[in-house]
């Protein structure tokens, strides 16, 4: 994993296919909030949501997987970009026994909005917490 900071304080960290990985985004989302004062409560729910936007990118995505975080206005921008096309979308209609496939439900329920968009390699999904 490479990771570089802007002169903003912006985090972009380039991923390989681990969990390790994903912890370190957590740091990374858990050290901008703290450089930008952003809450506890906020922060945590931008920790939870990167690591199912990582989680879904390492799971049904392509390498390379590049991450980004930003705040601003006391809210936290996050993008994870990957090789893949497939939209992501939430799940509703799972049974309550499945272990897996609420991940998009997660990040709608503690982000203010979010999204996606095609790049030229795949898309990129964002989530304003």
């Amino acid at each position: 994993m490479s990771r570089r900071t802007a002169a903003d304080g912006r985090k972009f960290v380039t991923l390989v296919r681990s969990a390790r990985d994903v912890r370190s985004a957590r740091a990374s989302v858990r050290d901008v909030c703290r450089v930008h004062h952003i809450g506890d409560d906020r922060c945590a729910d931008a920790q939870l949501a990167v690591s199912e936007l990582l989680g879904n990118a390492l799971r049904h995505g392509r390498e390379p997987i590049d991450f980004d975080v930003r705040c601003s206005q006391g809210r936290v921008l996050l993008t994870v970009e990957d090789g893949s096309s497939a939209v992501p979308r939430p799940r509703p209609e799972l049974e309550t026994t499945q272990e897996s496939g609420r991940g998009m439900l997660l990040v709608e329920s503690v982000s203010d909005r979010w999204g996606y968009e095609p790049t030229a390699r795949g898309k990129r999904v964002w989530a304003l917490v």
